[in-house]
């Protein structure tokens, strides 16, 4: 995963996650957690293994498609950001 923060005034930011370090069992058991504790219980339950699903999901649309764009927002004074997977 790549995040991309590019601004007229200042340097351009760039970081790069390793999509499996984001996307894997452990992450997915944290996630799992902290969205439990902090969204009420009667609007959404998630399991563990919903978001692992979810995962495998987007490792395997990365394979397929490898420079897929999720987010590229341009803004009215020349800032952008752009997510790609």
């Amino acid at each position: 995963m790549r995040i991309t923060i590019k601004s007229p005034d200042f340097k351009t930011i760039r970081l790069i996650f390793p999509t499996k370090l984001l996307f894997n069992t452990l992450t997915a058991r944290i996630g799992c957690g902290i969205i439990n504790k902090y969204v009420p219980s009667d609007e959404i339950k998630l399991s563990s293994q919903d978001l692992r699903r979810l995962s495998k999901e987007i490792i395997r649309i990365k394979k397929k498609y490898p420079d897929l764009i999720l987010v590229d927002v341009v803004s009215g004074d020349g800032e952008q950001v752009q997510i790609k997977l």
